[in-house]
């Protein structure tokens, strides 16, 4: 069954998606850790936290085009929640931050240069894939065998660049950035980074994006952690 159009909650992909903890006694905890993170968490591991809610969106990506092909239907819905979350917050501004912050040190000090910018133009091919993607599961696009087809290669094309572009910030860019920036300047642009992510993402903050990626797990069944144990080793539990 194909399924599109949006409700009105997913049409903000940062609106409250209930409670993150779940427990009202709960709430100091988070509040506390919250303000410790704030305090100790250091840019490049506020990049890497990231990346954690990317790969959560491609493993969405992954389920829906699986079921498509499995002729299970095509979640139109989930597929735009996902996209959008993808455009808004790792588009535009976990991307962005790089670009401003960090390859500008490693142009500046001539090293890895070749691959930044690969890195910088995969930000820009992301953001034409995302924008179609947008655009032909958007209320009213026609969603006929050959519109499924072409949004499941979209996607596809996504999930097959970012993954190894994850890959190569986190062993090569991430850990060694520390290598040409200076303690003030990570201290300067830690302090920018979280007012853009504040402004963007609101009084409910990362804890409530990754409610509305929670969410939509839920919806396409990524959400249980058990269903990616081998089978064979379930009955060594």
């Amino acid at each position: 069954m194909m399924r599109n159009g949006r409700s009105a909650r997913s049409r903000n992909p940062f609106a409250t998606v209930g409670i993150f903890l779940q427990a009202e006694a709960h709430e100091p905890i988070k509040k506390k850790g919250e303000a410790l993170e704030e305090r100790v968490a250091s840019p490049i591991e506020d990049l890497s936290k990231e990346h954690g809610v990317l790969e959560r969106l491609l493993l969405i990506y992954d389920k829906v085009i699986n079921d498509a092909a499995s002729g299970m239907g095509f979640n139109a819905r989930a597929i735009t929640g996902a996209t959008r979350i993808f455009k808004d917050y790792i588009g535009e501004h976990h991307d962005r931050c790089e670009e401003r912050y960090i390859f500008p040190k490693f142009r500046e000090a001539n090293y890895i240069v070749e691959l930044i910018d690969i890195l910088q133009y995969q930000h820009d091919v992301a953001k034409r894939l995302t924008g179609e993607i947008l655009e032909r599961t958007s209320p009213g696009s026609p969603m006929d065998e050959s519109g499924v087809k072409r949004v499941t290669g979209l996607c596809c094309s996504l999930v097959y660049m970012y993954r190894p572009h994850m890959s190569r910030e986190q062993t090569v860019v991430f850990p060694t950035f520390y290598d040409i920036a200076t303690e003030g300047y990570i201290k300067d642009i830690k302090e920018k980074m979280e007012a853009e992510e504040k402004k963007l993402l609101g009084e409910t903050g990362f804890r409530g994006l990754v409610g509305r990626v929670s969410e939509i797990e839920k919806e396409v069944g990524t959400h249980d952690l058990q269903q990616y144990i081998p089978q064979e080793m379930h009955a060594r539990r």
